[in-house]
């Protein structure tokens, strides 16, 4: 544990606490974690960037002496050192930097600044507590070699780690029992976010450690849900009457043994618009699948009924998407987010992390498909993934602001985030071979559940999921400071199409949301009522 009286910043820890310290944010310490899976030391205070209450501000400490700084309430990292003029490597031992390469820890943990002035917003970062165990290394071993963006490698590893898990280990969350299978969509900036490109290795690592790994891949879209169904189906009997007239049960159709599928869907808009056909029933298996309950239609036509297999028991079901951030915009609809289709995605924006003109080298994996067979040979023997005493200790900290509501769409789409992180640390756990969450695991879950949050933020913004107060946002954001009458955004934004009364709900709903601010001011004329005009809330 770290000394509070040792006025010389030798470690990354003293640095970072000299700096709060010297911006008037003296941190009070928690006491060790017992070193317990990677976590020594805990300390708190209040956040320089936001100013939050006392203990809004946790320090974490590793045991290899790298500081993770943690906002509860919504600060990144990366936003908490900048508020004291320190840099992400300011959190790392020099040693660690020198094991992997200066060059190459600048080029994964450093923000890439754009070129060109499109960075209005700042691009998420991802916390290197993410990194952590074989998904690290797996990321470490493949960044030199890749396009990819470093998260893209991480979430789609875990991912199909998961998926190849099946569906024993789970953990409870509050009652429900939640599988360990998940769904992650990479949103590319532009179609050059290499999304595609960044799929390859994880596939490689994975073709390398199983023999019959490409049996749960698929491939392609999904057009309907009971195809999908399909994929997973129950046996299919059928009760036919023997010549002595007897009844019997025949087996029609055997169905699916090996029910663990990853549906890869390299065009996930397509996906999101055969989702909107009259009649389809895909958004509700697929929130289904994430839920791990039996799979049903209730329609009564399609290939599945007619034939039987319209049900499936036991599946165990991921998907990734690809998508750009124009896709996503058009193509999600407010449904997709008020239904819940949506918060079962991890969204994380992707882009090309580098140029390679000539390609990158051939890939050595080393240890690393021996370790997953190593790895899910362990698993096969957990079913409930428990969680240590520090890690409760950690999560009863952060469980408040992860599961409060947020407003408009962006919350809507974030709205499972406890689940998400409980599921992605279950998996840090297991690649960890350890049946129990630690404090290292549950860092590693809300560090990548951070940049997650960041991304559906970037995306979606201020937006509220209900399309007239957005148009109408949009507008007033438009006028700047002059701000704009009810009447005045009818004729720009609507064309005079949008009756009075839906527009002041919208109006309504923004003022109630303090998007924008509604002022009263007397006619030019003096005579008449008072005009109420409203401006963007700066």
């Amino acid at each position: 544990m770290s000394d509070p009286n040792d006025t010389h910043p030798t470690t990354p820890f003293e640095v970072v606490r000299g700096a709060l310290e010297a911006a008037g944010y003296p941190l009070r310490g928690r006491g060790p974690l017992n070193g317990t899976r990677g976590v020594s030391d805990k300390w708190s205070g209040r956040c320089p960037r936001c100013g939050g209450s006392n203990g809004k501000l946790a320090v974490f400490v590793h045991d290899d002496g790298h500081v993770y700084p943690y906002c509860r309430a919504g600060c990144t990292p990366g936003q908490v050192l900048d508020a004291v003029g320190l840099r992400r490597l300011d959190c790392w031992p020099p040693g660690l930097r020198e094991q992997w390469g200066e060059e190459a820890f600048a080029r994964m943990w450093e923000p890439i600044l754009a070129a060109v002035g499109r960075e209005e917003k700042p691009w998420p970062e991802l916390a290197p507590e993410a990194l952590y165990g074989l998904a690290g290394d797996f990321v470490r071993t493949v960044e030199p070699h890749t396009e990819a963006d470093s998260v893209a490698l991480l979430v789609q590893f875990l991912t199909l780690f998961g998926a190849t898990l099946g569906p024993r280990p789970h953990l409870i969350l509050g009652g429900p029992r939640h599988q360990l299978n998940e769904y992650v969509a990479l949103v590319g900036a532009t179609s050059k976010g290499r999304k595609g490109t960044s799929w390859a290795p994880v596939e490689a690592v994975f073709r390398a450690a199983f023999d019959r790994f490409g049996e749960c891949v698929i491939h392609g879209g999904l057009s309907s849900g009971e195809g999908l169904i399909w994929e997973v189906r129950d046996p299919v009997e059928q009760t036919v009457k023997g010549k002595d007239g007897s009844l019997r049960v025949e087996v029609i159709d055997p169905g699916v043994q090996d029910k663990r599928r990853l549906v890869l869907l390299h065009e996930l808009a397509q996906t999101l618009r055969a989702q909107t056909r009259e009649g389809s029933t895909l958004s509700a298996i697929e929130r289904m699948a994430w839920d791990g309950v039996p799979l049903r239609t209730v329609t009564k036509n399609g290939a599945g009924r007619r034939a039987g297999g319209d049900k499936a028991t036991g599946a165990h079901i991921s998907l990734v998407g690809h998508i750009t951030e124009a896709e996503l915009r058009r193509s999600l609809t407010d449904t997709d987010a008020a239904n819940g289709f949506a918060n079962r995605f991890v969204w994380v924006l992707v882009r090309q992390s580098k140029k390679l003109p000539r390609g990158g080298g051939a890939i050595d994996f080393g240890r690393i498909p021996k370790q997953l067979r190593d790895v899910v040979l362990f698993v096969g023997d957990v079913d409930e993934v428990g969680m240590g005493e520090d890690a409760w200790a950690i999560w009863d900290d952060v469980y408040g602001p992860l599961s409060e509501g947020k407003p408009g769409l962006f919350g809507a789409v974030v709205g499972r985030g406890e689940a998400h992180v409980r599921r992605l640390a279950a998996l840090y756990a297991l690649l960890d071979r350890s049946a129990a969450v630690f404090p290292a695991h549950l860092l590693a879950a809300l560090a990548l559940w951070d940049y997650a949050e960041a991304s559906a933020r970037y995306i979606w913004g201020e937006a509220l999921g209900d399309t007239n107060a957005d148009v109408a946002l949009e507008a007033i954001r438009d006028a700047g400071e002059a701000g704009v009458t009810l009447s005045e955004i009818q004729k720009t934004a609507y064309q005079g199409h949008m009756q009075a009364k839906e527009l002041h709900r919208a109006l309504a709903v923004l003022v109630a949301d303090r998007k924008v601010r509604a002022v009263k001011e007397r006619p030019q004329s003096g005579h008449g009522p008072n005009v109420t005009r409203y401006l963007f809330w700066l």
